[in-house]
């Protein structure tokens, strides 16, 4: 079994232990069938008999007694104290992880001496994703349209106007079905992307598309490159398969091994890569990714890039790093979405996979029909025309982008890691203040960011904001320093 510590692209085996927060915890790999391991408080402590067999093989383990899936494992990992449901400190037994968490979020220096705050930073359970306006007008007290929203990276534009139009006119349509298949959207994406049509699987947005992937192939292994989108992981979870993290580093920008790669994706039924990156925003070229497809294609494994972000990327950039030229072939599919460069998030999308040709087939096959409704469709195919406005999106997001991340640096309160993409991530410069007490003051004053303290190699200091128009991060930047001035 691999280490669970360590950083610079080490592979952790995290033996289906996932959090729904991104995080992979390390576990205990007895024999098949296997154990898990959640709530062992350590290799001192004496095996618990585990309870309640269920599919795959794998049982339950009391520790989180009644939270183990879903929505009752998050209530019980909040209840916990950690606010993410991960053994805080990544390397820690849950036991010992959730003392931790109970002593504060972040570990702290000597310089923060204020108890109230180490209570409410204590008592915040973060939600999984960003853009969650209902649990922030529930903490906070204001109202959903009074909250300026960092924490979702969708186009700062906002829809397209011809997708608005569309839609408004869509909903005279509600009363009817939509296409059982999407066909028409299907067809006009497949020219967009200059792929064959049969080739494509749309849906309500990309998370439903990896899940049904997952769950179609009932891998037994999945390694996931992190930190990385929560749903990854959790689509394996759900199907009690294994899953492996091969850990990239802050310390060196999240460099990519792309041997190392290769070697993780031979081992695995299926590899998640997301590029460009999130939460990070590094675009990674095509090259670091060749040998890891090469090595699924020889071992008849299966390379999944998520794409989401992708069309935010200059064209030149965008054609030397996607790996859309390579659809159709075998050990390769790509998964994106419409939400985030058309910003229909609240639509769904849709989002679309691409793979080989019998693979796409059976997933559509599986797949429930009017999975993409009337209103998502409309708005759809019109942002896909709307050529004009994908050409605004990607000369003015590089432009605000640039210009908020000098000015983010230039408070002094932040390293601001390099991005591709509409959003940033950053680290906290000084340590006595922790990511969770910033984001939380951040949400009293109607802003919200995306703390990423459940995301594995980002525990501690790091937050991530979207690229919002100049007006907007002129306000971030004003409250960060009036926030900055009474410490």
């Amino acid at each position: 079994m691999f280490g669970a510590t360590g950083r610079h692209g080490r592979l952790y085996r995290c033996q289906g232990l996932h959090t729904p927060h991104g995080a992979c915890r390390p576990a205990v790999r007895l024999r098949r069938p296997l154990i898990r391991a959640r709530g062992i408080a350590g290799p001192q402590e004496a095996r618990q008999p585990q309870q309640r067999p269920r599919r795959g093989g794998f049982r339950r383990s009391p520790g989180i007694e009644a939270g183990r899936y879903g929505p009752l494992r998050r209530e019980a990992a909040r209840a916990a104290g950690t606010g993410n449901g991960y053994a805080h400190g990544g390397t820690r037994p849950y036991k010992e992880g959730r003392e931790a968490a109970q002593r504060g979020i972040a570990a702290r220096t000597g310089s923060v001496h204020d108890r109230e705050r180490e209570e409410r930073e204590v008592s915040v359970a973060f939600p999984q994703h960003g853009g969650d306006l209902g649990w922030a007008a529930e903490r906070y007290g204001l109202a959903r349209e009074e909250f300026l929203d960092f924490s979702a990276n969708v186009n700062p534009l906002g829809p397209s106007p011809q997708a608005l139009q569309a839609a408004r006119a869509a909903l005279a349509e509600i009363s009817r079905y939509p296409e059982p298949h999407a066909a028409s959207l299907r067809a006009e994406l497949a020219e967009f992307l200059a792929l064959a049509p049969g080739l494509l699987v749309l849906g309500n947005g990309s998370t439903e598309l990896i899940h049904h992937l997952v769950r179609s192939m009932g891998p037994r292994r999945v390694t996931v490159v992190s930190p990385a989108f929560a749903e990854y992981a959790q689509a394996a979870d759900n199907v009690g398969a294994g899953i492996s993290c091969l850990q990239l580093s802050a310390e060196d920008g999240f460099s990519l091994d792309a041997e190392q790669l290769a070697a993780a994706a031979a081992s695995s039924q299926i590899t998640f890569f997301c590029n460009p990156a999130s939460p990070s925003g590094r675009l990674y070229g095509r090259a670091e990714l060749f040998p890891a497809l090469q090595a699924c294609r020889e071992s008849g494994r299966l390379l999944v890039v998520d794409e989401s972000f992708m069309g935010f990327c200059p064209p030149h950039l965008a054609g030397a790093a996607s790996l859309i030229p390579e659809v159709g072939g075998e050990g390769l599919v790509l998964v994106s979405t419409l939400t985030k460069l058309f910003a229909l998030a609240g639509l769904r999308g849709p989002g679309w996979l691409a793979g080989p040709a019998r693979l796409a087939s059976r997933l559509e096959e599986e797949a429930v029909p009017w999975r993409v409704n009337c209103v998502a469709l409309a708005a759809a195919l019109s942002s896909l025309a709307d050529r004009a406005y994908i050409e605004e999106t990607r000369k003015k997001v590089p432009e605000w982008r640039e210009e908020f991340a000098r000015e983010l640096e230039a408070t002094g309160m932040f390293q601001v890691f390099p991005s591709h993409v509409n959003f940033l991530l950053l680290r906290l410069a000084d340590p006595g203040f922790t990511a969770a007490a910033l984001a939380d003051e951040l949400g009293r004053r109607g802003i919200l960011v995306r703390q990423c303290g459940n995301f594995r190699g980002l525990e501690e200091g790091f937050i991530r904001v979207a690229v919002r128009e100049p007006a907007d991060n002129a306000r971030l930047l004003a409250v960060l320093e009036d926030i900055s001035a009474i410490r």
